[in-house]
């Protein structure tokens, strides 16, 4: 299927190979290809449960990889690339950047007779060419590292898992979700 073939495509593209014998680190490191994985995604909720999938592929396949630390330190191999969902230009010609809805809303209660005008950026081609600019000349400070701790095996299997208990759980952690949950 497609699937297939994107999925093998990004292995080799990766160096990955699925090996039953290569779990760790160090086994997967032989033939990776680069350093890390920026996950480059529309801000929307379309753009973050794509990354959620190809996440928890990573997760289920090569978790090693989200698991590893170099001197007592963590290595950020896979990272999210975060954008701006709204841009505001206020009366003042300053400009406000918000990663979420409820960031803007929070903001907009106090400061909605300041605006002179707001732009939603549906996807990464939303963006303006200064702006594309900026995110590239200051890339670090747009990543945000993946990683894994105690609680993601318990996340992970609740969102992505076919268990019937845990699509129960799924469903009610749905149903809790509001507008502002992020």
């Amino acid at each position: 299927t497609d699937l297939n073939i994107v999925i093998t495509q990004l292995m080799q593209s990766l160096g990955l190979q699925f090996d039953p014998h290569s779990k760790t680190f160090e086994d997967l490191k032989k033939n990776l290809r680069y350093g890390r994985i920026v996950c480059m995604k529309d801000a929307d909720t379309d753009g973050s449960a794509i990354m959620g999938l190809l996440l928890n592929f990573f997760y289920a396949k090569f978790k090693s990889l989200l698991e590893i630390e170099v001197d007592g330190e963590y290595y950020n191999f896979f990272n999210e690339f975060i954008t701006p969902q709204i841009q505001v230009v206020t009366k003042l010609n300053s400009k406000e950047e918000f990663y979420n809805k409820v960031e803007f809303l929070s903001w907009y209660d106090d400061n909605n007779n300041n605006i002179k005008s707001i732009k939603y950026l549906k996807g990464l081609a939303s963006n303006s060419a200064e702006d594309t600019l900026r995110y590239f000349k200051n890339f670090d400070n747009f990543l945000i590292p993946i990683r894994v701790d105690k609680q993601s095996d318990y996340y992970m299997n609740m969102a992505y898992s076919g268990n019937k208990t845990e699509v129960e759980l799924r469903k009610q952690w749905v149903q809790t979700c509001t507008e502002d949950t992020y």
